[in-house]
């Protein structure tokens, strides 16, 4: 029977002397003795190995040691630079925390060989070494589980042409640990230490919380993206799923599809196995799966919607995840809108792009009720490649451009104004095609200029020139007070844009200085259109559901819409709803945000059902990204209202969020009887709040004053007003608008139907039928800088009338013609 637990009885050799338990049986020959070394327990290996025998074992355990860690390392150090699996399979390092536990999985290995090298370890050490084991067996098994699939490929690379070890190496790692964990339980029993429950629990509590956050987490949130990427996805259904998203915090990989790029390993697995819960599906699955599952386009417009359904923010305000970082080019990351280069959009910030200077000068004249402002924008590229800085700049109701140039070797050029599309497409040929030194200036809504200029070269600079010209407005308490508004960022793609305004110092024309509001209208003046009557309104005031409005529509806005909504003609009403709400008469009951809301369906039903004759909607709203929703619906249901009385606009937006996309106030800004207006425009929300109540109230949003004298800034107003009317009815088709286009370009102003464009010589502006201003165009902008020799555009009724007169003139000169014959005969 033996006297141990694993059934060694103690007995062994060393130098030929025969040891139980570290104690001599019997004497040496040699007729001395030797110290028995003091033990507590059996020799290791049972205390019977052979000297020649351990170095044979201890030589393969060490080369197969250092073999597996060299191939570990490398095929770390090569996926993370060289990004091989990431390109052809799925990136099995999507952010540092699968980086450090790799490497300490691979290097662990090497401590659990020190340790059971050793004849007595400590306890802690020995409780290091199965943590480290448990956290190799870990990474080596999940990794050769999700390599599976390439295995194959990777062992005929290896033997054929040499190549294929580094995607060997978890099979290595876990041959390797597997066979640690054999000795480790071993030496555990021979020692008879005790690790205790403490590094036990640790060690567990560790590895359970790294394969929870490697690979369990991924997976699930993989298997819960699927279904919400399905096309055709019911409202409800998405809903849902973005709410489970976001409970489980699957933000990553949903911001992974954002920026257009495949998903990670487990993420990848996870939607595979999501999508394959029928057969159908699981075979798709399988055969689309080649590295770049769900990264088509309308995936990736579904990522992006769901991501703001899910957190109440664009994608562009999160962090870049890492496994984006690590794989694309800074300029690829910052700017995705590098392919929308001589789009309509203003993308995301640009690559080391910024603006290094903005200053301006406005005049305020109250007596033609204008004003005036122009700015100089220098522009800087750090970048060690050209770019291309765009900004969209809101116009006070009523505002138009006027000016427009850019400095070219040092020297300012004027710009050419022509029909939009014939600017747009000088533009691009010049800009994308030639990557020279052009300027396109445009308005895509009515109020909002699109401002490009490309390309700014490397390491370079461009200058540019714009002016605007805008009306005074009445002010809510008075008609003959003025007020005014400047023009403001809707949007830019480069840094330090700062607030526009702050670059516009305004003087009173009168009296030089700056001017004390409200200013006055002159005696003498008058409004040359009738001022709308202070009548009552029907107002339902609808709010955004979404989580933006929980900081934009505060305490402060609330009690400045309070106030305006006291001001209201006598007799007026008011009801209020929101995202899925039902009307009601009052507001507290509505003010709960949370997350993102779609509030196109919203709004539709509510244009459908609530809004009667004469009623106007009141949106206010943090804006909504281009992906959420396509506001095309909703904007065909307001164009089918009615006009209202008073030439009252039925639908008003107002961004409260002055750095947010108002896509759907872009839409509805096309339409006649719809007005969108921001937040960004106005000192605080609560002045911009009392303007668009007011403006509500009066109707007409740019009355024009009757001066004795018409002025230059007054015709640009007027001529802005009736280009508008026609692109209003025609947009920018048939010889009508082509017409009105012409016209507003001959004097110089940027309109929906009419752009700006500076291009590098003469012989482009002649190629694409533009004049730099040197001719025919100079000459009737001459013209029309004379205010007593303005050409205005004659309204309808007067053509009629100047068509009726010369039919009787032509009848009249043929009587006479008919008389001389009949007396002659």
């Amino acid at each position: 029977m033996s006297d141990t637990p694993d059934g060694n009885d103690g007995r062994g050799t060393w130098r030929g002397q025969e040891y139980q338990y570290g104690k001599p049986l019997r004497e040496p020959d040699t007729g001395y003795s030797i110290p028995a070394p003091e033990r507590t327990g059996p020799l290791p290996d049972g205390g019977r190995h052979i000297a020649s025998g351990k170095g044979k074992r201890g030589t393969g355990e060490a080369f197969c040691l250092w073999s597996t860690v060299t191939v570990g390392a490398v095929a770390v150090l090569w996926e993370s630079l060289g990004h091989i699996l990431a390109s052809v399979y799925a990136d099995p390092l999507p952010h540092y925390g699968y980086l450090v536990a790799y490497i300490l999985a691979i290097f662990a290995p090497i401590w659990v060989h020190r340790v059971l090298k050793n004849p007595t370890p400590l306890a802690s050490h020995l409780g290091l070494a199965v943590a480290g084991n448990a956290l190799s067996l870990l990474m080596a098994g999940m990794m050769s589980l999700a390599l599976l699939p390439i295995a194959p490929f990777a062992a005929i690379l290896s033997m054929f042409f040499g190549v294929g070890l580094p995607g060997l190496a978890p099979y290595f790692l876990l041959a390797l640990s597997i066979y640690q964990a054999v000795r480790l339980r071993a030496k555990i029993h021979e020692t008879g230490v005790s690790i205790g429950r403490p590094a036990v629990f640790g060690t567990a509590a560790t590895v359970g919380a790294t394969a929870l956050a490697l690979f369990v987490h991924p997976f699930i949130s993989g298997t819960l993206l699927a279904p919400a990427l399905r096309h055709g996805i019911t409202p409800a259904e998405e809903r849902a799923a973005a709410n489970r998203l976001h409970s489980l915090g699957g933000d990553n990989a949903l911001l992974i599809l954002c920026y257009r790029s495949q998903l990670p390993l487990w993420e990848a697995a996870g939607v595979l196995a999501g999508g394959g819960m029928d057969g159908q599906g699981l075979r798709d699955s399988w055969f689309r799966w080649d590295g770049n599952i769900r990264t088509d386009d309308l995936s990736v417009k579904q990522a992006r919607r769901l991501y703001f359904l899910m957190t109440g923010k664009s994608y562009a305000q999160a962090p870049v995840p890492w496994t984006v970082v690590n794989r694309r080019s800074e300029a690829w990351i910052t700017d995705i809108a590098q392919e929308e280069v001589g789009g309509e959009r203003v993308g995301r910030q640009a690559h080391q792009l910024s603006l290094v200077e903005k200053r301006g000068k406005a005049t305020v004249d109250a007596a033609s009720a204008t004003g005036e402002c122009d700015w100089t924008l220098t522009f800087s590229n750090q970048s060690d490649t050209a770019n291309e800085a765009r900004a969209e700049i809101l116009l006070p109701p009523g505002a138009v451009a006027h000016h427009a140039s850019l400095w070219i070797n040092g020297v300012e050029k004027p710009a050419a104004f022509g029909p939009q599309a014939t600017v747009r497409r000088a533009y691009r040929e010049i800009a994308v095609v030639q990557q020279r030194d052009p300027l396109l200036v445009t308005m895509p809504v009515p109020g909002k200029l699109l401002v490009q200029c490309f390309p700014i070269p490397a390491h370079g600079t461009m200058k540019i020139r714009l002016g605007v010209t805008f009306p005074l407005l009445p002010d809510a308490s008075d008609r003959r007070k003025l007020t005014y508004a400047l023009p403001a960022w809707g949007g830019t793609n480069f840094a330090n844009a700062g607030n526009l305004a702050d670059a516009l110092p305004v003087t009173d024309s009168a009296t030089g200085k700056s001017p004390a509001l409200p200013l006055s209208l002159p005696k003498g003046v008058a409004w040359s259109e009738k001022a709308t009557a202070r009548k009552p309104v029907n107002l339902l005031i609808a709010l955004d559901g979404s989580e933006g409005m929980r900081e934009s529509f505060g305490t402060r806005e609330r009690d400045a819409l309070r106030d305006a909504l006291k001001t209201l003609p006598t007799g007026s009403t008011v009801r209020y709803t929101a995202t899925n709400r039902a009307v009601q008469a009052d507001i507290d009951g509505l003010l709960r945000f949370e997350a993102g809301q779609d509030n196109v369906p919203t709004l539709q039903k509510k244009v459908q059902s609530e809004l009667g004759d004469n009623a106007i909607l009141l949106y206010l709203h943090a804006g909504t990204p281009d992906s959420v929703s396509d506001p095309a619906p909703l904007a065909a249901e307001v164009k089918r209202l009615s006009q209202a009385q008073e030439s009252r606009p039925r639908f008003v937006s107002l961004l409260l969020k002055p750095d947010a996309h108002d896509t759907i106030g872009d839409r509805l800004a096309l339409q006649r009887n719809a007005r969108a207006n921001s937040v960004a425009l106005y000192p605080s929300a609560p002045d911009a709040i009392a303007a668009t109540v007011e403006s509500i109230v009066r109707g007409n949003d740019f009355p024009t004053p009757d001066t004795p004298r018409p002025t230059l800034r007054a015709e640009r107003l007027l001529a802005y007003r009736d280009a508008l009317a026609v692109w209003y009815q025609y947009n920018n088709f048939g010889p009508e608008a082509l017409a009105a286009a012409r016209m507003v370009a001959g004097m110089r102003l940027v309109t929906p139907l009419s752009g700006a464009v500076v291009l590098e010589t003469r012989e482009d502006y002649k190629k694409h039928g533009l004049d730099d201003g040197t001719k025919e165009t100079a000459k009737k902008s001459a013209k029309a800088k004379n205010p007593n020799d303005i050409v205005a555009a004659p309204e309808p009724g007067t053509w009629f009338l100047v068509g009726i007169g010369v039919i009787f003139w032509i009848l009249g000169i043929g009587r006479k013609w008919f008389r001389r014959g009949v007396e002659t005969a």
